[in-house]
Formats: C-alpha cells, sequence, structure tokens
C-alpha cells in the first residue's frame, strides 16, 4: 500500500512539474524582456492607426512594468494589449 502512494506521489510531481515547464516555456515564448520600440507599431501598420497604436504601447508597457513587479494585473494590461494587436492585425488584412 505505502509503495501505491509513493508511487501516486511521485507520479503527481512529475506532472505538475511538467505542467509548470509547460507554462514557463509558454510565457517566456509570448513575452520578450525586451520590449518593442514604440515606433515599431506605427511603422508596421501606418499612421491611420496612431491611436490604436498609442493604446497598445500604452498596455503593453505597463504589463512589461507590473510584469517586472510580480504585480497580477500585469496579466489585465497584456490581455489589452494583445486585444489591440489583434485588432491591428485584423483591419490591415482588411484594408482598413
Amino acid at each position: 500500500m505505502k509503495i501505491r502512494k509513493i508511487t501516486l506521489t511521485i507520479a503527481g510531481a512529475t506532472m505538475l512539474a511538467g505542467a509548470a515547464a509547460a507554462i514557463t516555456s509558454a510565457q517566456a515564448a509570448t513575452y520578450s524582456p525586451e520590449p518593442r520600440s514604440t515606433q515599431w507599431c506605427h511603422e508596421t501598420f501606418g499612421e491611420n492607426q496612431h491611436d490604436l497604436c498609442n493604446y497598445y504601447n500604452w498596455a503593453s508597457e505597463n504589463a512589461r512594468v507590473l510584469r517586472a513587479e510580480n504585480d497580477p494585473q500585469a496579466e489585465d494590461y497584456q490581455f489589452q494589449a494583445d486585444e489591440a494587436l489583434r485588432r491591428l492585425y485584423a483591419e490591415k488584412k482588411q484594408g482598413i
């Protein structure tokens, strides 16, 4: 019985470690410690997207600063930046 409990404990710990590693690698792929320049958005999407680019830059910079401070609100700002970026790409694809 003890062997079974030990085996289940080891299996559970292994699964948890694997999940943590997957999350860490996903975050590493998503978040760069070096932010893009504020001009990147304007150069990529054009000056007609000035307001949305400014919003994207603001949200992504706040997310970066809060993430460095381990503030959980960083995820909210990153979500808003990601939504702005999705909209920018969608409008570029539509030719807006």
